[in-house]
């Protein structure tokens, strides 16, 4: 979003419903669309440009699978098992979907003759790029980009995971998000008086972590780190900051989301017809 805000860039945004249901996320193709399009309302609330946002939802844009068969030539069953470990007693539909992922990534370039691609992706997501390039140079293409995302940690600080619920979603009302946030990990001392007289350590804490990443520019993260560093500041104290800076945000993004209709939606969605 950062780059369309400040360019005016177009931005292409598969919505993977058919991965979901042949990985077993979902029970039903029809369940896949329903959680496509709800994902979509919810980027465009989270601030996306309708007029610059076209989402590829693969039930809806069929087209994508031309596309994919196409590309599927260029590619191997060796490679796709180095790449992803897939097993032959797996569905053939997990085998083929590196080739709709790049579909997915090459679309601009090959049917929108958008020459440079930059593709945002977590480290876990790096396979399908790897994929992508290859091919591209196979068919003589430019060969997409990457920006690595950095993952989050919990507020547990573990690996983020719904099971552990140690992550905040949109959905939470305050008083869910504010009893979360009491119990992130502290970087802080055992007592306040230790604390105050000792410091404790930014590197450790996840509520510094959230609100130096999410919400404070450089010059107040610095000005955080060093007091906590310094005991000016208690665990309970950030805690608290970073309930506040939440709980305003989901607010603002619920109140959004309200604003965001169907045919919002419907109106940013690729089409065969596109």
């Amino acid at each position: 979003m950062f780059f369309q805000k400040k360019y005016g860039l177009d931005v292409y945004i598969p919505i993977s419903d058919d991965e979901s249901y042949l990985a077993g996320k979902v029970s039903t193709q029809e369940e896949a669309l329903v959680n496509a399009k709800k994902l979509a309302k919810e980027l465009l609330a989270y601030g996306f440009n309708p007029k610059k946002t076209f989402f590829i939802i693969d039930q809806v844009y069929t087209n994508i699978y031309n596309l994919a068969v196409k590309l599927s030539k260029k590619v191997n069953y060796s490679e796709i098992k180095a790449t992803y470990g897939y097993k032959p007693e797996e569905n053939i539909g997990l085998h083929f979907y590196p080739a709709v992922q790049s579909a997915h990534i090459l679309f601009p370039q090959i049917e929108k003759g958008i020459k440079n691609v930059l593709v945002p992706i977590g480290p876990d997501e790096d396979a399908h790029i790897r994929i992508s390039r290859d091919i591209a140079g196979r068919f003589g293409l430019n060969k997409p980009a990457i920006l690595h995302a950095r993952f989050f940690p919990g507020l547990d600080g573990e690996k983020m995971s719904k099971s552990r619920n140690n992550a905040i979603f949109l959905s939470d009302d305050e008083k869910t998000i504010r009893k979360k946030v009491n119990k992130a990990y502290s970087g802080g001392a055992d007592t306040a008086e230790e604390h105050r007289k000792n410091g404790g350590n930014p590197d450790d804490d996840v509520s510094i972590f959230y609100l130096t990443n999410l919400f404070f520019d450089e010059s107040e993260s610095d000005k955080l780190r060093n007091d906590y560093r310094k005991g000016r500041i208690l665990s309970g104290e950030v805690k608290k900051m970073l309930g506040d800076e939440i709980v305003n945000f989901v607010k603002d993004f619920q109140s959004r989301l309200k604003k965001i209709s169907d045919k919002d939606v419907e109106g940013c969605l690729m089409r065969n017809e596109d």
